[in-house]
């Protein structure tokens, strides 16, 4: 009898280990759903197939915040750039690569005075600006918090810069003589590293 239950439960090991390859769960463990928050946030969620998830994002009121992709999973959100009021977190989790996904979400009240607008800027070459030859496109995102600068000429994506102080060296003689326009995009990435 006792050889009979431990094949059982192997077999019953097994068929679980199938059923969350094929039908993962993901849940959020904190914060609790309802609660009210301020100021940094640690969300954390768990699910029953973490050795096969390979991306997590996390939104805000169907808004991208973030995203993760390695071990241990999980974000820090900075609840201060949104409106003290009932907001959606949603964490989007990946499994197998990209064959899978589930989403699992909370609604939490946040309470925080003062609310931040984020903005970013660029400081240098100044507006209305001649230039030639190389230049450098700075910006104040490091001021703002940004964690990553996506760099446009003429609604042309350039370059991604992750790392401060998030500026660009830009080659002007690529471009015909006359009047260009340059784009900046911050990102907050407030996985939790």
């Amino acid at each position: 009898v006792s050889i009979l239950n431990r094949k059982f439960s192997e077999i019953q090991n097994q068929l679980e280990q199938v059923n969350a390859v094929v039908n993962p769960t993901l849940t959020i463990i904190a914060p609790a759903n309802g609660a009210t928050v301020n100021g940094n946030v640690n969300i954390d969620f768990t699910s029953n197939n973490l050795m096969n998830l390979t991306f997590a994002y996390l939104y805000v009121d169907n808004n991208f915040v973030a995203y993760d992709n390695g071990a241990p999973f999980g974000f820090i959100w900075d609840s201060r750039f949104v409106s003290s009021a009932q907001h959606t977190i949603r964490i989007r989790g990946y499994f197998n690569g990209f064959q899978t996904f589930k989403d699992a979400s909370i609604t939490v009240t946040t309470n925080n005075d003062p609310v931040l607008t984020p903005s970013i800027a660029i400081t240098s070459p100044a507006t209305g600006s001649t230039v030639s030859g190389m230049i450098t496109i700075s910006t104040d995102a490091t001021a703002a918090n940004f964690s990553r600068v996506y760099f446009y000429v003429d609604n042309v994506y350039k370059v991604l810069d992750t790392s401060a102080p998030f500026e660009f060296s830009f080659d002007t003689r690529t471009l015909a003589n006359g009047q260009h326009s340059i784009k900046v995009r911050g990102y907050h990435n407030q996985a939790r590293m």
